[in-house]
């Protein structure tokens, strides 16, 4: 008889841990489920309250000790395959997590500024500039604080010019030893300047962080409808560097209908930036100037609220792709990567 009841009771331990580590894996994975959102508040119900009357269920069958051995087994190997259940959704949750941080924008974007001199000259440092007098086309308060990193690094004269075009010209001409420029305008002046692109060098960086304003305010998602602008910039690196958005598209959800309207506008659509006058400009250069700028343009341009963005370049496509497991691509032809001759197939 004593054997017998050590027997039990070790059974009993033995469902007390595994019921112990069911709740753990279990909770903590729910927890996820609401913490990422996933599910509509109706199903969350549902699938909370179900969770707990099958836990007391568990529970009572673990700790009384009446309940006789052979039932505690079977709740065991109930319980154990309900642990590598939640284990398994919590590996794909905390993968999806990850894949959620890789697309959050953040909260903040970078400007970058350049200090650009002729390819053929001899400066090869900043503090060859020291004491130089250096030609700006002031674009606001973020060229003030780049001025002002500058002034930090070399002491400096400052001369105005009335558009970035006048600067570029003033080096070209050597009219200036060197000048400072945002690299949006060095991106659009290589693209309408042959002899810029070719003939100048960049001779420091400076960045600037800048916060990014949200769109609007939060809105009820399960009940209204709400617009999502999805861009797609031209570069690797972080995606908080600001370049062209080259893909613009604006997703339209109707959550109580169910119906997704996808937009798409063409990168050079010409518009009117936001907030400028004058000539207008290819939808793709908004994004040099910022998310905000895009945003606001195709605001204006449609006449409608974006509620949301998404924000993707070649470097978060490429992480995007590989949280999901890769994308194998089979195919009948021989062929090498035209952007990468190491990539080959044969």
């Amino acid at each position: 008889m004593a054997k017998k009841d050590k027997k039990n009771k070790k059974i009993q331990l033995i469902s007390k841990i595994i019921f112990i580590i069911y709740l753990l894996v279990s909770i903590v994975t729910l927890g996820m489920v609401v913490y990422l959102n996933i599910l509509p508040f109706k199903y969350i119900s549902i699938l909370l309250l179900i969770y707990v009357i099958f836990t007391l269920i568990f529970g009572l069958m673990v700790w009384k000790s009446r309940i006789k051995s052979a039932i505690k087994v079977f709740t065991d190997i109930i319980l154990f395959i309900l642990i590598i259940i939640y284990s398994a959704c919590l590996i794909y949750l905390n993968k999806t997590l990850n894949f959620m941080d890789l697309i959050k924008a953040k909260d903040y974007q970078i400007e970058e500024y350049y200090i650009l001199v002729l390819e053929q000259s001899n400066y090869t440092s900043i503090n060859d500039l020291n004491n130089f007098q250096i030609g700006i086309y002031s674009g606001g308060e973020n060229y003030t604080k780049a001025l002002d990193e500058l002034d930090q690094k070399i002491d400096f004269k400052e001369k105005q010019y009335s558009n970035y075009v006048k600067v570029a010209n003033a080096l070209l001409d050597k009219k200036e030893e060197a000048v400072m420029m945002s690299a949006s305008y060095k991106t659009i002046l290589e693209e309408q300047i042959e002899e810029f692109k070719n003939n100048v060098k960049i001779l420091e960086t400076i960045s600037i962080k800048i916060k990014n304003e949200p769109a609007t305010e939060d809105i009820d998602v399960t009940n209204e409808p709400f617009n999502i602008y999805i861009s797609g910039i031209d570069i690797y690196g972080d995606i908080s560097l600001v370049s062209r958005s080259d893909v613009n598209m604006i997703a339209t959800i109707n959550p109580v209908t169910h119906e997704v309207l996808l937009t798409s506008i063409p990168r050079d659509y010409y518009v009117r930036l936001h907030g400028t006058t004058g000539y207008k400009d290819k939808l793709t250069h908004a994004g040099l100037y910022g998310i905000n700028m895009s945003v606001t343009t195709l605001e204006d341009l449609f006449g409608i609220d974006i509620d949301y963005y998404v924000r993707v370049n070649f470097t978060t496509l490429i992480n995007m792709v590989d949280a999901i497991g890769g994308i194998d691509i089979y195919s009948d032809k021989d062929f090498t990567a035209y952007t990468n001759h190491a990539c080959t197939y044969v």
